[in-house]
């Protein structure tokens, strides 16, 4: 049996949840996988906090810093890794022994990468690409044996870095394969007890990181018949700030709800998603063939997934919320818009993505 570890790391629920989607495919083909939540496990308590809550306080209320300090790293070399972290990271492998080490975080395959550098690994080393552009000291990772590219078009970015062309494997990003499944739109709404009419899912992760208040608020001033349904994550502030608003505007046409298990009959149910423009969550929608609707005043990296899909006309930009209210009302009542959207999905999205990781890594 072969035995896989999964490297994760909680940055929001992305990366995690694509680490649930591969361990579930491994499992489904007979292999043992354990996941391991990297900074918990092998960081200290600031770094973690500064991975998950820091992030988001970065982004939220500084992100013209943020991104200035991102963007000075694009195309660095030499992450370092404390030497503490890298023995936490070698016992976990040494005892687990696993046939594959996978990570899908940055930070943690460069960790991996050095630990390989340093210690050696007897594993095949893995590391999932989880945005459609590249990211600071990903080039230190051409050490790993192979690297999952989200899109075939990303591959002469990696060749210019040092990466070889055998190593680099342009599956797609690996997301819950029930994202890929296709239900009739009038027969999720019914489950769901909704109309059957245009419905609009605002939505920004499941870690309620967004400002899905602002977007609700323009949203219901748009015309036409339509339903909104808000998913607030695991932010309760705003599921009860929203509700609050709902009450007090009497707005019969939304759905508040705050974290829900799966997103996935949601998905089925709309007709696109509002929110913003993470590749994970991004990803997910272009596999349920939901067209995506984001602001282009973005954090770096998702301004760069948001620039690659436009390359392709398949998502559907903004820039200012008091411009939401006129798009909305136009892609209600011109259903050609949303259409284009969606034959352009078809030529980036990979619906086998997990199964070919799977597959692949399984073969070796």
């Amino acid at each position: 049996m072969k035995k896989i570890l999964i490297l994760s790391a909680t940055s929001g629920e992305g990366h995690n949840s694509i680490s649930r989607a591969l361990k579930k495919g491994f499992e489904e083909k007979g292999a043992e996988v354990k996941i391991v939540d990297f900074y918990k496990e092998c960081s200290n308590r600031y770094k973690t906090w500064t991975l998950d809550k820091g992030y988001k306080l970065a982004c939220k209320y500084a992100r013209p810093i943020y991104n200035a300090c991102y963007s000075s790293l694009i195309g660095k070399k030499g992450s370092k890794t404390s030497n503490r972290t890298l023995n936490k990271l070698n016992n976990i492998i040494e005892e687990y022994k696993p046939d594959v080490v996978i990570a899908t975080h940055i930070f943690v395959a460069t960790t991996l990468a050095n630990l390989k550098e340093k210690f050696g690994l007897k594993a095949t080393s893995v590391y999932v690409v989880t945005d459609y552009s590249e990211y600071p000291y990903v080039a230190d990772t051409a050490v790993l044996d192979y690297i999952i590219l989200p899109h075939e078009n990303m591959v002469s970015q990696f060749l210019e870095m040092g990466f070889i062309e055998s190593q680099l494997l342009p599956y797609g990003i690996p997301v819950d394969a029930e994202f890929s499944v296709y239900k009739d739109k009038v027969e999720a709404r019914s489950d769901l007890g909704l109309d059957d009419k245009f419905t609009l899912l605002v939505m920004t992760g499941g870690g309620g990181f967004g400002n899905i208040q602002k977007l609700l608020k323009q949203s219901v001033k748009a015309e036409g018949n339509y339903q909104i349904i808000c998913i607030n994550g695991k932010d309760q502030k705003s599921y009860k700030r929203i509700k609050r608003f709902v009450e007090k505007n009497n707005l019969g046409n939304v759905t508040n709800l705050g974290y829900v298990d799966s997103v996935v009959p949601y998905m089925n149910a709309s007709d696109c998603m509002l929110g913003k423009c993470g590749a994970i969550n991004l990803t997910e929608a272009l596999n349920a063939w939901v067209p995506v609707i984001c602001r282009n005043k973005l954090v770096l990296q998702e301004l760069n997934n948001y620039e690659f899909m436009r390359d392709f006309d398949a998502i559907i930009g903004f820039r200012k919320y008091k411009d939401l209210p006129n798009l909305i009302s136009h892609i209600i009542s011109n259903e050609n818009t949303l259409n284009n959207v969606k034959k352009n999905i078809l030529k980036v999205r990979k619906l086998n993505a997990t199964n070919d990781i799977v597959d692949t890594i399984m073969s070796y």
